[in-house]
């Protein structure tokens, strides 16, 4: 993610149960949701969806504007709600000139701490950020909690983001507690 912002809200009504009990995974799909979501397979899915958003911070990047290309790879890889929160913290930074991003910035690592609840449609999540490959004065190494809901099908089969699933939750409390869980109803 180029940012740690954004609100959203998952659909789902199952109980908090870390590990819950999905669908099977088709063999052969390497991002299918598995009858267990884990923490491996969580790291692996943020792993894939931070590669999209790098290709779109370096195009921005490049180009100094938030270019078509870079739209079509974070629509893919967030809800339209949080796709808004991102692209107003990018009409900021763009304002700035993008001075604290690297010229070829890399990617955000996340490092997958707790799942805090999973189901077949959401998994809410903390890991930590390390945004040094991408900024020139990164923040502290923080804890953010990430929503990840079930990406609707798509009608391009080129889309760039090979997973099951968009973020629709990428944010912190201010004052350190944990942010309500997206995945429940209000």
């Amino acid at each position: 993610m180029l940012v740690a912002v954004g609100t959203a809200a998952c659909g789902s009504t199952a109980p908090n149960y870390p590990g819950a009990t999905v669908p099977t995974a088709i063999v052969g799909e390497p991002y299918a949701v598995p009858a267990v979501i884990t923490k491996p397979y969580v790291q692996k899915v943020l792993n894939a969806l931070e590669a999209v958003n790098a290709q779109a911070a370096r195009l921005i990047i490049a180009r100094k504007s938030l270019v078509p290309a870079a739209i079509v790879d974070l629509e893919s890889v967030d809800t339209p709600a949080e796709l808004q929160a991102q692209e107003a913290v990018l009409r900021q930074e763009s304002s700035a000139g993008f001075a604290n991003f690297r010229s070829n910035p890399g990617l955000v690592h996340d490092s997958v701490t707790k799942i805090l609840f999973s189901s077949p449609t959401c998994v809410y999540l903390a890991a930590t950020r390390d945004y040094s490959q991408v900024e020139v004065h990164p923040p502290p190494l923080h804890t953010s909690y990430f929503a990840l809901d079930e990406r609707i099908a798509s009608n391009q089969p080129d889309q760039p983001n090979p997973t099951p699933w968009v973020i629709a939750f990428l944010g912190y409390n201010s004052n350190g507690t944990v942010p309500r869980n997206p995945c429940m109803p209000a």
